[in-house]
């Protein structure tokens, strides 16, 4: 039988920076900036429909949903968080690749303003961490990551 409860996990660490990260990431917590977004992707959402609509009435608690679907492709979401005033910036978009990735990026910098750095908290995925992003020109901001080994890419 299952015994979840009983399980004992760990994190085995490869990055060889990953406390220097997690330093800065817990510096941020502690004392947040004020432009400071936390990005996170979902990539390949199932756009489906239902073959019946669902069923509810009154006596039921619950919702009955149809078990067969039409599958309709798939969407990746982008989304970033302003951690200041909890409001959302997300796009839907039909692809995870790097370029699109860049694209929504600069959309949402755009947005922010230009007079004061900008801090982002991201995962390290594939397209976050190719060469073109980390060459990635800011208009008015410098990138940076915790260990500061990475280049600083200038503003255009």
């Amino acid at each position: 039988s299952l015994k979840p409860h009983l399980s004992i996990y760990f994190l085995q660490i490869t990055d060889p920076d990953f406390f220097p990260k997690m330093e800065h990431l817990l510096a941020l917590y502690r004392a947040p900036p004020s432009n400071l977004y936390f990005f996170d992707e979902c990539p390949g959402i199932q756009i489906l429909k239902r073959l019946a609509p669902d069923l509810q009435t009154n006596e039921m608690k619950m919702r009955l949903e149809e078990f067969e679907y039409i599958r309709n492709g798939t969407v990746d979401v982008f989304a970033f968080l302003n951690h200041a005033d909890g409001k959302i910036y997300a796009e839907c978009l039909s692809n995870h690749e790097t370029s699109t990735f860049l694209d929504v990026f600069r959309r949402q910098v755009a947005r922010a303003p230009a007079s004061e750095p900008l801090h982002y908290v991201m995962d390290n995925s594939l397209p976050l961490l190719s060469r073109k992003t980390r060459s990635l020109p800011i208009s008015s901001n410098t990138m940076s990551t915790p260990d500061e080994r990475r280049r600083k890419p200038r503003r255009s």
